[in-house]
């Protein structure tokens, strides 16, 4: 999906009722922690070298670790490895030792709190391979990516068949 979307810009974009719920969710918790002292939505970003970033947005954090949340429909599903990749090198960005990954079930408000120690080899991991990302996009090749995700949930998911 990065790769993709750095070439095109989808030109309407829709909201189902089940990303609408995460969004508000998401707003709600937020707000909450705020209260609490958390800093909402910290930008983070790093230098990829020839102009080119890597930018994300945590959604709370604190001088002692990153919140990240997510919703889902079914808590039975677990902790998905691409939200630890991304809360991991989110606390490996902001220079934190832990994060929590705050999952929620979007129908029940059921949700799940598991705090993860920051792993620097993986979250470096992560970032060789933003750097590759890169390259593909400079060199206009499609990079390998995680197939199985990316039928389910990319809006290009279709153009990635016929390519």
């Amino acid at each position: 999906m990065e790769y993709l979307s750095y070439f095109f810009v989808p030109r309407v974009r829709t909201v189902s009722e089940s990303a609408l719920a995460g969004i508000l969710i998401h707003r709600i918790i937020q707000e909450d922690l705020k209260k609490k002292g958390y800093e909402i939505e910290k930008r983070v970003e790093y230098d990829l070298g020839d102009g080119w970033k890597l930018v994300g947005k945590i959604d709370a954090v604190n001088s002692d670790h990153v919140i990240e949340i997510k919703t889902t429909k079914d808590l039975n599903k677990g902790i998905q490895p691409h939200w630890l990749s991304q809360a991991n090198l989110y606390a490996y960005l902001a220079g934190l030792d832990k994060y929590v990954i705050l999952v929620i079930n979007k129908l029940t408000g059921e949700y799940v709190e598991n705090e993860y120690s920051t792993d620097k080899n993986k979250a470096e991991e992560d970032l060789i391979r933003a750097e590759m990302l890169k390259e593909c996009i400079i060199n206009k090749k499609i990079p390998e990516g995680r197939k199985d995700w990316c039928k389910k949930y990319c809006e290009f998911a279709v153009l990635c068949d016929a390519l």
